[in-house]
């Protein structure tokens, strides 16, 4: 353990001395601390908080070190509320976010999933609510979808039970979300719409904004591009009023993504760069994925494929690297599509055929269905008009059963290779 020289006015820690008082903790009386088992954890703790000092170059996760061995002490002890305070500990970040949400952010999904595992079912049921909604947000970033839809349902059970709109907003955020994932978008549209009412009932303008997004994001998904755009920018707005950096971020993208749908590239690209600029300042990786992808998604509609590789391998290591699933596996299909417009067939149909595999273990229909449909118009390129019939029927079987965009551009792709095999 480096000890701890002097405060750091740089740090993203609280003071300690605000920490130690928030956890009712007296270094000068530690001493009288009986047993000798409890006294050592008590010690423990005010030695990470007082001469832990990470070194000046390290991670964001080390930085945090103290606060995380002091969870841990604090959960061996049993001191459930006093470990709750560290996970809800504010930090000197742009949004100054609770460390535990503060780590998703960072991308350290492993590390809060085992805060979360530690301190469930141990506080009163709306502090409880608080760290199973955000353990479902954790497991949707990691493409474990069932899981989510089951930390989310079970929040709005509570939520009924003690009648509180707050966790009920919260639910039905993340069910929404689950939903317009897995291709529901009837199902989604409604939750997100009733999460808006009581959003705006209640005056939650957080919860407001994400509603809006989510019904932005499926309405984009059912090709409504122009009620998406409104959506997103109502959103956007309320973001930008309450300084939230990072959900700012996520909504130009959104925005971004509406944009090149409607064929606006250049203003999509504009959008894109703008999130990006703040995903690198906030340090969020899931964001810089996303910005990432998005603008290599651009750059291949404007034909320039080398540069949207250049992004879209970028987007794959960062994602794998922090384990986001929805973001390793959008960047291997759009590898896949820019491998295939240079005529590098055999890395095309690699990373199509291990987006495909994924989307399937996610259960996304939507992205299985687009995975599909590339890889049916490269067995096209190939002159293999059997398999590429097959895979575009199954894309189209998807695409007609979700109702969205991509069944039109199935059908014009079948008319295509009925045309050639009857050649």
């Amino acid at each position: 353990m480096k000890m701890r020289q002097d405060e750091d006015k740089n740090s993203i820690l609280p003071p300690v001395d605000s920490i130690l008082a928030d956890l009712e903790i007296s270094p000068a009386t530690i001493k009288y601390i009986q047993p000798r088992s409890k006294r050592s954890q008590y010690r423990a703790i005010v030695n990470w908080l007082t001469r832990y000092q990470p070194d000046s170059d390290a991670s964001n996760l080390a930085k945090v070190q103290g606060l995380l061995e002091t969870f841990y002490h604090l959960c061996n002890l049993r001191q459930w509320e006093q470990a709750a305070k560290i996970l809800f500990t504010r930090l000197n970040t742009p949004n100054q976010d609770p460390l535990h949400i503060q780590l998703s952010y960072w991308g350290y999904y492993t590390q809060q999933i085992a805060l979360y595992m530690q301190i469930l079912d141990k506080l009163s049921p709306q502090k409880n609510a608080i760290f199973l909604n955000s353990l479902g947000s954790v497991y949707s970033d990691l493409g474990d979808y069932d899981r989510a839809l089951h930390c989310h349902q079970k929040n709005l059970k509570v939520g009924k039970e003690l009648q509180d709109q707050f966790l009920l907003t919260s639910a039905l955020t993340g069910i929404g979300e689950i939903y317009h994932i897995l291709g529901n978008y009837h199902e989604a549209i409604q939750y997100q719409q009733l999460c808006l009412k009581i959003s705006r009932k209640i005056n939650n303008i957080v919860s407001e904004a994400r509603s809006l997004n989510g019904l932005g994001n499926t309405f984009n998904s059912l090709g409504l591009y122009h009620e998406a755009i409104q959506y997103h920018q109502k959103s956007l707005t309320l973001f930008q009023e309450i300084g939230d950096r990072y959900s700012e971020g996520s909504t130009l993208s959104y925005i971004a993504t509406v944009y090149h749908s409607l064929g606006e590239v250049r203003k999509a690209i504009a959008y894109h760069q703008k999130h990006l600029q703040i995903a690198r300042q906030l340090g969020h990786r899931k964001g810089l994925t996303n910005a990432l992808g998005g603008l290599g998604n651009c750059y291949t509609s404007l034909a320039n494929y080398s540069q949207a590789i250049a992004c879209h391998e970028e987007q794959l290591a960062i994602a794998k690297n922090i384990g986001y699933r929805q973001g390793e596996v959008n960047a291997l299909i759009s590898l896949g599509i820019n491998c295939m417009r240079l005529d590098r067939y055999p890395e095309a149909l690699n990373n199509l055929e291990q987006s495909l595999q994924i989307f399937r273990l996610l259960g996304h229909r939507e992205g299985e269905a687009h995975s599909l449909h590339k890889i049916a118009e490269l067995y096209q390129k190939l002159d293999n008009r059997k398999l590429a019939i097959e895979d575009c029927d199954r894309a189209l079987a998807i695409a007609t059963e979700l109702d969205i965009p991509l069944a039109e551009e199935c059908r014009k792709l079948k008319i295509e290779l009925e045309a050639q095999s009857c050649n």
